[in-house]
Formats: structure tokens, sequence, C-alpha cells
């Protein structure tokens, strides 16, 4: 998918095991004070992009992935019409999984779009609250704790897509 180049608004830093350390906010890439030793065990500066252009680069996508999700339902009815084809046409050699597939193709296929795209924003949101979570137990200070907490249930609380 091709997404549009955006100016990162901010920099904050990023450990060696993913983990973002929010004090470190700056508002260039220079100022965020990584030597080279850092660099070589692997702490970088990691951008930030405004709701704004994540919002963009959503909606530029939405075409391209519009044309996937329907070669992707193509797909699953190909394979439900050859399943289906096979349980009329031998109906004693069905299996138990012969079944268990029939039904996921049935669910899959009647899982609208929307539907769909909710279910994988509860999953990025909910990535996301984790990595929040995941911060604080890295931290020393207390307040750091209280904001990374703050900061997933803020996200775990968003229910709308953009």
């Amino acid at each position: 998918m091709t997404m549009p180049k955006f100016e990162p608004v901010a920099f904050v830093q990023s450990d060696p095991d993913g983990h973002l350390h929010l004090a470190e906010i700056t508002k260039t890439e220079a100022c965020q004070n990584l030597d080279q030793w850092d660099r070589q065990v692997g702490w970088k500066a990691v951008p930030l992009h405004t709701a704004d252009q994540l919002t963009e680069a959503y909606e530029a996508g939405k075409l391209e992935q519009a044309a996937q999700i329907e070669m992707m339902r193509e797909a699953l009815e190909a394979s439900y019409n050859g399943l289906r084809w096979w349980i009329d046409s031998f109906p004693l050699h069905v299996t138990e999984a012969d079944n268990e597939e029939m039904l996921k193709l049935v669910k899959a296929l009647s899982t609208t779009p929307d539907q769909a795209l909710e279910q994988f924003a509860a999953n990025v949101r909910e990535q996301c609250a984790k990595v929040c979570e995941n911060e604080y137990p890295h931290t020393v200070f207390h307040t750091d704790q209280r904001a990374a907490i703050n900061c997933a249930n803020a996200i775990r609380a968003i229910k709308e897509l953009p």
C-alpha cells in the first residue's frame, strides 16, 4: 500500500526492546541526543504524527484496500462453492473438519467490510494500549506509571473509526 509521506511533528526515543520513552519527546530528530553507542545497541528516534496526518494516510489507503477486499471475497466465495460442491456430491465422505471449514467460510462471507474494519481497529487499539502499559514497568517515576496507564485506558476508550 502506498501511503503519503508526512513530516513528523515530534520524535520520541525507543530503547532496544521497542519501549517508547515518553519523557524524551523532542521537536527534531537531532535533539534526541542519541550518540553512536546508543544507536549501535538499538536505541532510535521514533517519529510521531498528528491524528490528521494519520487520518489522511488512512483515507489514501482505503481505495487500495477496497480492491484487495473484493479479491479476497471472490477467493472466499470460490472456496465456499468448491466445498459446497464436495459436501453435496459426496455426503458420505464429509468430515467434521469439512463442516468446520464451511462454518468459517460462511462467517467470513457474512462479515461486512465495516465489521471487519471494526474488528481490526479493536485489535490495533488493544496493541497500542499494551505498548503504553508495557512502558511503565521500565520507568522509575510514579507519575510516568500513571501516565502510561492513563494512556492505555484512553486508547481502549476510543470507539469510533477515523
